[in-house]
């Protein structure tokens, strides 16, 4: 019985899911996450083995994590997919209206503003609140600067960028304040990687924009989104082989760093 009253009064690890909102680059991260559990319980399995074949150490495992730690990838090219509230198909509210009036212009628009905010506390609850995400990092810098940004609009400036991922962060907030499981996700904005000098980027004129100084220029957007926002629920982080896609020793690091920041908060 006191053996069955100590183990019942066994804390329960808090538990932790990471998830990457952007592309490729978060899905690199969210690859080299799960490579770095795995290979961690590969090496507690060996060390029980070898715990067993000794009888030197009790079942009490040092190795073990003091946390569950779980990594996902949401996917996402663009701000605004998670603006409207789904995939690049579904079609902008903001054209304008030809052959009404005034009035009736301003019930189309408050009716499409209605429906977006649905669409967006849709995309939240099924991508950010069911996953039960506790921490929501978000890149969404290379496809827009890209050259299939002409997806949104022929022309892409800094301030409109900054705008859609402020959009963003308030989207993701206002529906998770709004959630009847308490579940408060604390937003991250990572710094964003540099592209290697490809053809699309040193054409003359270019047709593609993540060139190193514009990319040190949205970092420095991020930076300020932060310090602008003054939310104690909004962090970001400091921060390759192809200039892209950090795999190797410096997607460990990344992805080490990364959840470092995240993780020793709640020690």
């Amino acid at each position: 019985m006191a053996d069955e009253d100590n183990s019942s009064n066994k804390t329960i690890p808090p538990a932790y899911h990471v998830c990457f909102v952007g592309l490729s680059h978060s899905g690199t991260l969210v690859k080299k996450c799960n490579s770095l559990l795995q290979r961690h319980r590969k090496k507690q399995k060996k060390r029980k083995r070898k715990d067993n074949a000794t009888s030197i150490h009790d079942d009490e495992d040092d190795d073990v994590l003091p946390f569950q730690l779980k990594c996902s990838h949401i996917q996402v090219k663009f701000p605004f997919q998670i603006i409207r509230g789904g995939p690049p198909e579904i079609p902008n509210d903001d054209s304008q209206y030809t052959n009404s009036t005034q009035e009736q212009q301003a019930i189309i628009k408050e009716q499409n503003v209605r429906r977006r905010q649905q669409q967006q506390k849709v995309w939240v609850q099924e991508n950010l609140l069911q996953p039960k995400c506790t921490h929501v990092v978000i890149g969404l810098y290379q496809w827009p600067f890209s050259l299939y940004q002409t997806e949104i609009s022929p022309q892409l400036f800094f301030n409109d960028w900054k705008k859609d991922v402020m959009t963003v962060i308030n989207i993701i907030t206002r529906n998770n304040n709004n959630d009847n499981n308490n579940n408060r996700m604390k937003i991250i904005l990572r710094s964003v990687h540099t592209n290697g000098l490809k053809e699309h980027i040193l054409t003359c004129p270019p047709v593609d924009f993540r060139t190193p100084y514009n990319t040190m220029i949205c970092n420095q957007i991020l930076q300020d989104i932060v310090t602008e926002t003054n939310n104690n629920n909004t962090d970001t982080d400091k921060g390759s082989e192809d200039w892209s896609h950090l795999r190797g020793n410096a997607g460990t690091e990344e992805i080490k760093f990364l959840l470092y920041e995240i993780l020793r908060q709640h020690k």
